[in-house]
């Protein structure tokens, strides 16, 4: 059977694979989709992937210079395989969102597979020798694959498309430590290189890629008794690559800022270099940790974007009781580990809880993301924690017979929970939903409710759920929209007080987006000045932007500034060289008549 082993575990993904991801093929894409693919041109443009090793500072700044938020550049220049998978995806498909979810379901069967592979390495460690009865143990690799593979957690990391950032990473991450290992057991140069190809592979799809050189040496102590100095000697190419993520960050932040501020490095990902929220969001973090944790366990409540309350000082007993469970934790696993009867279950908890804490740490500890818990950055934790649970299973002296008993009931559980919730990415307005019904005091869910009620034409449930984001928190994307919605309705003077509303709140990230709402609903309303004020603002903030450059020179003609309006057109093809509609404005502008003006006697 060993022989076959291999082809089996394999057989049955492709089953799992065809029952629970083929039918989300069609599923559209949602949220940050439409930001970083849909609607970012960096990585579509094959020239830009070139421009990385030309001038660098330039792609970093490219997003922000187009008025895009300035994260897609951070993101494409952090994550380049990714984004490179990306562009060869819209090439051969465009931006039909089967190929992208095709090509994120064989990574997720990959990974699936380098999962049973890495169990089996431990498997033949000689600190697996210590289990005090015959356990059926060779079933411990497919048990963990195939909990890894159908488990209702990684589902967000599998049908969301733009998460193929952290299942690209979990593939070159978990192949490392495999290629490690064989070129270990094996002293193969061939096996080495590919393990070093494959952390530099990982760091670049993901920043979570930076802890795999560490990883390896801590398991080749732990599981196959190696000598710490032994370990890092063998582990030393991958060693020497531990500074390439930081100085790539160093890099993007002196390239954005034209400095080297620590703090500004730190916060890369979020919109302001704030340190009481940087220490908010790392007290918050041993909170987060054992709500992931609750959903290995019970994953009911999963929630694409979860409500936690920051913790704002270490008194809070969230804080402390939080920490203390960790440690709690931690402490039981060591305690297994030294009684001679528990050595096995002590190890391999020791082992999870190891995983768990070094893959996590890059996304849930120091470093301030903008979201304090998101279910994808379990995806490569949760190996750790498929160990543990496959190796308690395997370890319970109740005999094979019944070991596979209970590892099919807590799969086929597990899948038909993953099913179930699948369903809840078929439509941007059924997820939405979703998300608001467990989340209603966040006002971000609210808004995206209201996109995908207004796609839909539903234009008053989408006033109702914007109005219900604002109640829940007064920010400008929810001025901006309910401007949007209110001008779609034909009532303008609604739309003209809601944008000035939005205006008392700032500055925030999306001041331009509400500056070109009053601007429009101003040039409905004839209300010119106002409006070449507020499209005067926007372009101060982004010259290059078009559609509010083309409306202020239209609004320059207006009041009969034809100079002023064929200045404007001008300076637009200074960012858009050749741009027929702003060629044509610039010829209709100085064919038109020249405004009348009274005369004055004398």
């Amino acid at each position: 059977m060993r022989r076959f082993e291999p082809a089996i575990f394999a057989g049955l993904v492709f089953v799992l694979a065809w029952v629970i991801f083929v039918p989300t093929l069609g599923y559209p894409m949602v949220f940050d989709d439409e930001i970083y693919l849909v609607e970012n041109p960096i990585f579509k443009n094959a020239s830009n992937f070139l421009a990385i090793f030309r001038d660098f500072k330039s792609v970093a700044n490219l997003a922000a210079q187009s008025g895009l938020d300035g994260d897609l550049s951070t993101n494409f220049l952090m994550r380049p395989l990714t984004y490179g998978t990306f562009h060869l995806n819209y090439r051969l498909g465009g931006l039909a969102p089967s190929g992208y979810r095709a090509v994120n379901i064989l990574i997720h069967c990959a990974n699936a597979f380098l999962v049973w592979w890495l169990a089996s390495l431990f498997l033949r460690g000689c600190r697996f020798a210590l289990l005090p009865h015959n356990a059926p143990l060779r079933l411990m690799p497919a048990f963990a694959g195939l909990l890894f593979f159908v488990h209702p957690l990684q589902l967000e990391s599998v049908v969301y498309v733009i998460q193929r950032a952290t299942s690209l990473c979990t593939f070159f991450y978990l192949g490392s430590l495999v290629c490690h290992f064989e070129a270990n057991a094996r002293g193969s140069a061939g096996w080495r290189l590919v393990s070093v190809v494959c952390v530099v592979a990982s760091m670049l799809s993901k920043e979570s890629g930076v802890t795999a050189p560490v990883l390896a040496v801590i398991l080749d102590v732990m599981m196959f008794g190696v000598r710490p100095l032994r370990a890092f000697w063998r582990a030393r190419w991958l060693l020497l690559l531990l500074p390439m993520l930081p100085l790539l960050l160093m890099a993007i932040g002196r390239a954005r800022s034209g400095g080297m501020d620590g703090m500004a490095v730190l916060n890369i990902a979020h919109s302001e270099a704030d340190t009481a929220y940087a220490l908010h969001y790392t007290m918050t973090q041993p909170l987060v940790w054992l709500r992931y944790l609750a959903l290995f366990l019970w994953p009911a409540g999963l929630n694409i974007d979860p409500f936690i309350a920051p913790v704002l000082s270490p008194r809070e007993p969230r804080f402390w009781g939080s920490v203390l469970v960790v440690l709690g934790v931690f402490c039981t696993a060591i305690l297994l580990w030294i009684r001679a009867h528990t050595r096995f279950l002590g190890q391999i908890a020791v082992l999870g809880l190891v995983w768990f804490a070094f893959t996590i740490a890059p996304d849930s500890s120091v470093v301030p993301l903008p979201d304090l818990m998101a279910e994808h950055r379990t995806y490569l934790p949760s190996v750790g924690v498929f160990l543990v649970a496959a190796g308690l299973l395997c370890a319970w002296p109740v005999g094979a017979k019944w070991t596979v008993v209970f590892g099919a009931t807590a799969l086929l559980s597990s899948t038909a929970a993953t099913l179930e919730r699948s369903g809840v990415w078929s439509s941007p307005e059924r997820m939405w939903r979703d998300v608001c019904d467990k989340s209603p005091q966040k006002p971000r869910p609210w808004i995206n409710l209201c996109a995908a009620y207004f796609e839909a034409g539903k234009l008053e449930l989408a006033e109702q759920a914007c109005l219900n984001s604002i109640k829940a928190q007064p920010t400008v994307p929810a001025f901006s929209n309910l401007a949007v919605l209110y001008r779609a309705r034909n009532l303008p003077e609604k739309a003209l007080q809601s944008a000035k509303e939005g205006l008392q709140l700032r500055p925030s990230g999306y001041d331009h987006l509400l500056l070109i709402q009053l601007g429009e609903v101003c040039c409905e309303l004839r209300r010119w000045h106002e409006a070449i004020s507020a499209f005067t603002e926007v372009l101060e903030m982004y010259p290059s932007l078009f559609q509010p450059r083309r409306m202020l020179g239209f609004c320059y003609l207006e009041i009969g500034n034809v100079d002023a309006a064929v200045a404007t057109f001008q300076v637009g093809l200074q960012h858009h060289p050749g741009n027929p509609e702003l060629l044509a404005s610039i010829a209709r502008a100085q064919s038109s008549p020249p405004p009348m003006r009274l005369r004055l006697g004398r």
